[in-house]
């Protein structure tokens, strides 16, 4: 009954190629459904939408996020401004978290597939792929939603279902 949101690495890989861990898939028939796996994106929509480093995947990867220059809490009272996907996934969890505390009733099915279905989509946006220094792509090819979390969209989404 819990969400489990998963940072997918910072390899520049195409995880539905290169075999990450871990994974969704348990073997070729079956995949946990309550896996939220997650990329980062960042902020300069001018071809480096997708975080260089960031891996991603059409099938593997679900959703990008931001995990480029964010800052948060260091050892010894300081601050670190950092990348990583381990960033994006905290990014994910608190949108979780915000929608549930809303909707407390929802399913961890469908706080999966809010958050799945409310992501802000660039179906045509060209990306520079990452792992690679000129390559291009639609951002879009990156993951299987295409798109990147939005904690309004989310909002607006669980009260239209909750209607």
């Amino acid at each position: 009954g819990v969400l489990i949101i998963h940072a997918d690495g910072n390899d520049g890989y195409d995880i539905d190629k290169v075999k990450q861990y871990p994974t969704p898939n348990i073997n070729d028939n079956f995949r946990i459904d309550n896996y939220v796996s997650v990329g980062a994106s960042a902020k300069d929509y001018n071809l480096k939408f997708a975080a260089n480093f960031s891996n991603y995947g059409d099938e593997l990867v679900d959703i990008f996020a931001p995990g480029v220059r964010i800052t948060s809490l260091a050892p010894e009272n300081k601050y670190e401004t950092a990348d990583g996907t381990s960033f994006s996934s905290p990014v994910v969890s608190g949108v979780a978290a915000l929608v549930l505390s809303y909707y407390p009733d929802l399913t961890y099915q469908e706080l999966r597939d809010i958050i799945l279905k409310s992501a802000l989509v660039y179906p045509d946006h060209k990306v520079i792929k990452p792992g690679t220094k000129k390559r291009k792509t639609k951002f879009s090819k990156l993951s299987k939603t295409g798109g990147i979390v939005s904690a309004y969209e989310a909002l607006k989404l669980a009260e239209e279902k909750s209607k």
